[in-house]
């Protein structure tokens, strides 16, 4: 089957096998949310590689499954860094490896720690875990997402000169992806545009969308994922990687016409 239509025709599965794991990680609000956006973006990256694996060899939902499971890994890696656990919790076995990755890898405070370990079976208590979690060795704080007003008003290691260097390279990629996604933008219907820039620029969920535009909420993801996966093959096309578009956010503001229509003009909704 065409990944694209398989995709498609099983979008409610795909957000269902989303939500359940984002329950079954403690995974919410804004978390979740950004991690179904994260799933999404790789299910049509490099022309839907991921579901052209699929073979029908298993049911659509176990292959979903063992998928965003994976896929979850990879987005805690891409906001936290590699995660391994220490030496001292694997001599002292799996219950020490769950814990410490409840308590430093995934920073959940001490009672939902316990309240997910004892959700997981066995049977020790809290007094147990409690003092398992005092052998386990103290680990650096990850990197983590910070306030701009947490922001040092120097960086510690780049000189002005590097600094400058640094700035002017992204500045001509973010001109270079700009041009990109414009061009691929005009291409769209002016519906479509005022949906683009409602979902990123005024940051509407898909279901405020629908609502603003009077239209039904579920073929809007489709309509969505089929403008991305559009995107992702340009910037493919002029070896714009993944990595070069994380490297600029943050760093530098990209224009990509979505607040005026071709004519120059704000889009109305």
């Amino acid at each position: 089957m065409d990944p694209e239509r398989l995709l498609v025709e099983h979008l409610p599965e795909v957000e269902r096998t989303i939500a359940f794991i984002c329950r079954r990680h403690h995974l919410r609000d804004a978390d979740a949310e950004d991690f179904g956006q994260f799933v999404n973006l790789k299910l049509i990256e490099h022309d839907y590689a991921i579901l052209r694996k699929f073979e029908g060899r298993s049911e659509l939902r176990t292959f979903l499954s063992v998928v965003v499971h994976r896929l979850l890994l990879d987005f805690r890696n891409h906001l936290l860094g590699k995660w391994r656990p220490s030496a001292e919790a694997k001599r002292l076995g799996a219950r020490a490896v769950a814990l410490e990755t409840l308590l430093h890898r995934d920073r959940r405070p001490m009672d939902e720690a316990l309240q997910t370990m004892q959700s997981a079976g066995g049977d020790t208590t809290d007094e147990e875990l409690h003092q398992l979690a005092a052998r386990l060795p103290k680990r650096p704080i990850r990197p983590r997402d910070i306030a701009i007003e947490e922001m040092p008003t120097e960086p510690a290691s780049e000189s002005d000169a590097e600094r400058g260097v640094i700035d002017a390279d992204r500045r001509q990629l973010a001109d270079c992806v700009a041009a990109i996604v414009r061009k691929v933008i005009d291409t769209l219907p002016k519906e479509d545009r005022a949906i683009l820039r409602m979902h990123f620029i005024e940051g509407m969920t898909v279901a405020r969308i629908a609502r603003a535009l009077g239209v039904e909420q579920k073929p809007l993801y489709p309509r969505l994922l089929r403008h991305f996966a559009k995107i992702r093959r340009a910037l493919d096309e002029a070896s714009i990687s993944q990595e070069d578009i994380e490297d600029l956010i943050g760093h530098t503001d990209v224009d990509f016409g979505l607040g005026r229509d071709n004519d120059g003009e704000g889009m109305s909704r």
